[in-house]
């Protein structure tokens, strides 16, 4: 008798239970936020995907430099060498450039004639007019032209130009002495850059200021 209705307390049970469950009222959705229009979502460190996360910026070394400045004049390659490893450690950049040196002289001369012939004849007039300082170049690029002197500064060079074309050698010209060519080491430094010590070291005469615009 206990056995049979223990069975019938089970199915009744488990009848209420199924019930239960069929006639349960369903979840409710969740209601989504609205943010105001613009604002960005909070997102966690790893939603982010690697090519959006801020990578650390490294300025230029180019950007740390805050004055330029040429150094030299350097007359041969030893000395340029010389001047480039005294440098190099204190600068932020460092550019070899070419330069163009000081005339070494000036000169009055008369460009090659035709022939020797003519040079010839030509500096027998020179010499009967009263100039004693001349001589027929008789060989090179300039061979049958007339070198009429040789002067330090420009201004007698011209002056000697000027009697000779006056006297009738229109020809004559003044022209400068080209000197061989020179080197100069620019550079960009930091703003406390010990502009003399750092010429003293390099055996530079000259530190010129330099527009950092020059650099490339």
């Amino acid at each position: 008798m206990f056995t049979r209705a223990l069975i019938v307390l089970l199915i009744v049970a488990n009848v209420g239970v199924a019930a239960w469950w069929l006639l349960r009222t369903p979840d409710t959705a969740p209601v989504a936020v609205q943010l105001p229009a613009g604002t960005p979502r909070l997102r966690l460190p790893a939603e982010v995907p690697p090519a959006r996360r801020p990578a650390a910026i490294a300025a230029p070394a180019s950007a740390l430099a805050s004055r330029c400045l040429a150094f030299g004049p350097f007359a041969d390659a030893p000395a340029l060498a010389r001047a480039r490893a005294a440098l190099q450690p204190r600068v932020v950049r460092l550019q070899p450039r070419s330069g163009d040196a000081a005339p070494r002289g000036w000169r009055v001369w008369i460009a090659p004639l035709p022939d020797r012939a003519a040079a010839q004849a030509l500096a027998q007039r020179i010499a009967a007019a009263g100039f004693a300082d001349y001589y027929v170049v008789v060989d090179g690029t300039e061979a049958n032209g007339i070198a009429l002197g040789r002067y330090g500064g420009e201004a007698a060079a011209r002056e000697h130009a000027r009697a000779l074309q006056a006297a009738g050698f229109t020809a004559a010209q003044a022209e400068p002495l080209p000197g061989p060519g020179v080197q100069w080491l620019d550079v960009a430094a930091v703003a406390d850059f010990d502009v003399a010590a750092a010429r003293a070291a390099s055996g530079a005469r000259e530190a010129r200021p330099l527009p950092c615009a020059e650099l490339h």
